[in-house]
Formats: C-alpha cells, structure tokens, sequence
C-alpha cells in the first residue's frame, strides 16, 4: 500500500508516510487496551477471528476497491 500511494503520488510521498505510520501507531496504542478484555470474555479463539476479520476489513476489502477504481480515478485525473 505505501509503495502503490507514494507510486501513484509522488509529489505527496511525505504526506502518506506520514499519515500511514501515525494509522500504524493509533492501531498499536489502542489495541493492550482491548485486546486483554477481549481475549478473557470472548477467549483466544475467537478473539483470533474478530482479528483477521478486522484485517480483511481495513486491509483487503479496501485493496481490492483501490486495485478495482484506481485506473478509473487516474484517467480521470489525466493521468493516463
């Protein structure tokens, strides 16, 4: 994801490293906070499937919509 956004925006390349670390950093400082409650109520199972479910969410579902839209938006742009 970084490579493709600064490839696609280079002019923006500090902007995305800097937006995509502050996301990395918000994930890792939220997750102790739930992820202890989450693993003695739900146990460690399921909590594992709430975990990849989330990852298809933020991660892959909107890859595939990038993968699927970006040509379109470029062309848009003049791009292409």
């Amino acid at each position: 994801m970084i490579t493709y956004s600064v490839d696609c925006h280079p002019q923006e390349a500090a902007s995305i490293g800097v937006f995509i670390t502050f996301v990395r950093q918000m994930w890792g400082f939220i997750g102790p906070f739930w992820f202890s409650p989450m693993f003695k109520y739900v146990g460690v199972a399921p909590s594992a499937g709430i975990c990849s479910a989330l990852v298809v969410a933020v991660s892959i579902i909107p890859t595939i919509f990038l993968h699927a839209r970006a040509k379109v938006w470029r062309r848009n742009e003049g791009e292409e």
